[in-house]
């Protein structure tokens, strides 16, 4: 993990906070750009709030999903220690995540708390297992990433652009629920509007109910998670990381 950390941010442990301000800023300046637009929140009273809901999900899924898809190749040099395996490698990657994950979000509160804004769940075991779920859908796509990209070196890029769509279609600036039924069930067919949808339901009562579907998100993470260990272990012989 230590390695992991030097080696991201040019051989310095103290750069580590690039990894939390990155996030953060991305956050704030979205708020900035709703803010100025003048855009009334859907549901509610606070229009920040509403947005804040959706993108804390957001941005803790992207950020690790995307690292995650990095691990092996930046520390392919582990790997020529037969005592290291890319096991190793991908579970040190994944604490590293959670712990940078639950950094950003705690720092984004306190900012948010900062400015008057009442960022306290109304269900805050509801806002933890969201979070947590989170993160197990992004670590279990990360790995899936890591395992094609040593295969597709592009698929970076295309992961991103993928995202930049996944955004507009998960629930972050608009409420699934008002929308047509159609339109609807496909979006929720989006294990990323899921766990948006489960952490806005800790703060607005009977947020969500005929969209969330918790267990569809833990399923979906699991079987995500096992393909990818699986495609890692398959293919761990065969993969170049030159």
């Amino acid at each position: 993990m230590l390695r992991d950390v030097q080696t991201r941010f040019g051989g310095r442990s103290a750069n580590y906070l690039i990894a939390v301000a990155w996030p953060l800023t991305h956050m704030g300046v979205l708020l900035i750009i709703y803010s100025l637009a003048g855009r009334a929140a859907p549901i509610g009273q606070s229009a920040p709030l509403f947005f804040a809901t959706g993108l804390v999900p957001f941005v803790l899924f992207n950020y690790p999903s995307r690292q995650m898809m990095m691990a092996l190749m930046v520390n392919a040099p582990l790997l020529n220690f037969p005592i290291v395996t890319t096991t190793d490698v991908l579970l040190s990657r994944a604490v590293l995540e959670t712990v940078t994950g639950f950094a950003v979000v705690l720092i984004f509160a306190a900012i948010m708390y900062g400015l008057g804004v009442d960022i306290m769940p109304r269900y805050p075991e509801t806002a933890v297992t969201a979070l947590g779920a989170t993160l197990f859908l992004s670590i279990s796509v990360g790995i899936v990433n890591s395992v094609i990209q040593i295969f597709v070196r592009v698929w970076m890029i295309i992961y991103i652009l993928v995202m930049i769509l996944t955004y507009l279609a998960s629930g972050i600036i608009f409420v699934p629920e008002y929308l047509p039924e159609r339109a609807r069930n496909v979006l929720t067919w989006n294990p990323l509007l899921q766990v948006v949808e489960w952490f806005r339901s800790a703060y607005y009562e009977g947020y969500g109910q005929r969209t969330l579907d918790k267990q569809y998100v833990l399923v979906t993470a699991a079987v995500l998670l096992a393909a990818g260990l699986t495609a890692e272990r398959f293919t761990r012989r065969h993969a170049s990381f030159a």
